[in-house]
């Protein structure tokens, strides 16, 4: 899994504001409109709270950690990174699986969509390693 670099405590303890109050860091980063919160929000509540381990990034919802259950009931941390551009294109997304899926998204896609396409590959890895690990009959025979 990518976890995201965060900086250390005293890495602004050495940097000193300008005099214009501004800082060194040049220009300030462009906000979302509150309507992305809410929707971020809503579709945070359709997946369910206890889902989310955590939520980070500008305003603490552009990268958001979910766990998921696989069919043998061990959980998977995904990591949802938002788009400045979300919904318009889709979030980037990081677990530690050796598979990621290609997502299928559109405007209207959700949160929701974006699990359940996380959920599919872990069924489909699961089956996949269920068969490379059960012998076929033939190898059975030879036993």
């Amino acid at each position: 899994m990518v976890l995201p670099a965060t900086p250390s405590r005293d890495a602004g303890a050495h940097s000193r504001p300008s005099q214009d109050g501004q800082g060194e860091a040049g220009p300030p980063r462009p906000r979302r409109p509150p309507a992305f919160y809410s929707s971020v929000f809503a579709q945070i509540e359709e997946v369910g709270w206890g889902q989310l381990v955590s939520a980070t990034g500008d305003d603490g919802v552009s990268c958001l950690t979910f766990r998921v259950m696989d069919e043998q009931r061990r959980h998977h941390l995904l990591e949802i990174t938002l788009p400045m551009n979300y919904p318009a294109c889709p979030p980037s997304i990081a677990a530690d699986v050796p598979y990621l899926p290609k997502l299928q998204w559109s405007e209207s896609s959700r949160l929701k969509d974006v699990l359940c396409q996380f959920q599919e590959v872990m069924i489909a890895i699961f089956y996949y390693m269920l068969i490379r690990t059960s012998p076929t009959p033939y190898q059975s025979k030879l036993r």
